[in-house]
């Protein structure tokens, strides 16, 4: 199920524009069938947000927090790590026929896509330190973008393997297709400015705090490339 809560991930921590409102009730479904836990309680309380807060409320926070640098493992890596690992992301996703689509490699979204796209979590574990460091930058603005980051860091390296079986295919499948665009509502821009961005209580985002992070090995782990 850890694949269901990257491909989730990475849909809710892009930019909220008209898609990711059409796939809304296709990640809710996603997120209500997941076992009970830290990822899929964090994955509710982003999108129990996402319900309450306006449209362009939401978009103007994430591009507060999370575009340019936000959300980017570069800024929270070390030096070893991003001249090692980071530095070979293209010819990782090359391999395995990944396209970042001239997004910048190191974006978190863009490295949980290529997660779930092989079912496998060496990269994000080759990057956990640096995934937990995120998680506490966004815990000490008090964003709501920290619960599908925390979400990501429960399943990294938990239970050994990635796990994927024959009911995940439909679901992913689900959420990788284009949604159908219904007519758009009013976004309430004037409500939207009037107030600073929402933010998740302290006891909610409890749940969410990351493991210890490990040091970082000179020695980084050989990729497995292979794609289920």
């Amino acid at each position: 199920m850890h694949v269901v809560v990257w491909r989730a991930a990475a849909l809710l921590l892009r930019y909220p524009d008209q898609r990711f409102y059409d796939r809304r009730p296709m990640l809710r479904a996603a997120v209500r069938d997941l076992p009970d836990g830290p990822a899929s309680r964090g994955l509710e309380l982003f999108l129990d947000h996402v319900d309450r807060t306006p449209p362009l409320r939401l978009a103007v926070h994430y591009l507060e927090v999370c575009r340019g640098e936000g959300l980017r493992l570069a800024r929270y890596a070390d030096r070893a790590c991003r001249e090692g690992v980071l530095a070979r992301l293209p010819d990782y996703y090359r391999m395995a026929g990944h396209e970042a689509d001239g997004e910048r490699p190191d974006l978190l979204p863009v490295m949980l896509e290529y997660a779930a796209l092989c079912a496998d979590d060496w990269l994000l574990l080759a990057n956990r330190a640096a995934l937990e460091r995120l998680h506490l930058a966004l815990l000490a603005r008090g964003t709501p973008y920290a619960a599908p980051v925390g979400a990501v860091c429960a399943t990294v390296g938990a239970a050994g393997q990635a796990t994927f079986s024959d009911e995940d295919e439909p679901v992913l499948a689900g959420l990788a297709a284009e949604p159908e665009s219904p007519e758009p509502e009013e976004a309430g821009a004037e409500s939207a400015l009037a107030a600073p961005p929402e933010s998740l209580a302290p006891e909610s985002l409890a749940v969410l705090l990351p493991f210890e992070a490990p040091a970082v090995e000179d020695d980084l782990p050989e990729p497995r490339l292979s794609v289920r």
